[in-house]
């Protein structure tokens, strides 16, 4: 019987990735795949406002705002379907800040 769940993304060490919810995201960086049990160890970074247009907006000019710096919060055990891949142009605003 054929699987009924999508393929999860491959996520490395280091990376930045990132959780949606309604009108933000959570920013964190891979700490360890765990994929025997489908987990990922993260680190959070930053929560962050998306903006109401996103499609209007110019990339080069766009700075998220930031709701909270999470860099010294505790660490994150959670299931990998969660997560996505950040782009650079989205984390390079996350991480400078």
């Amino acid at each position: 019987m054929p699987s009924l769940t999508a393929p999860l993304p491959t996520f490395q060490d280091g990376q930045i990735i990132y959780l949606p919810y309604e009108a933000t995201r959570l920013y964190a960086e891979t700490i360890q795949i765990i994929p025997s049990r489908q987990l990922c160890w993260a680190r959070p970074l930053a929560l962050i406002q998306l903006p109401d247009q996103p499609d209007e907006i110019d990339v080069n000019l766009y700075k998220p705002l930031i709701l909270h710096d999470l860099r010294q919060s505790s660490d994150l055990l959670l299931p990998l379907s969660l997560f996505h891949i950040a782009l650079d142009l989205d984390a390079i605003p996350v991480i400078t800040n």
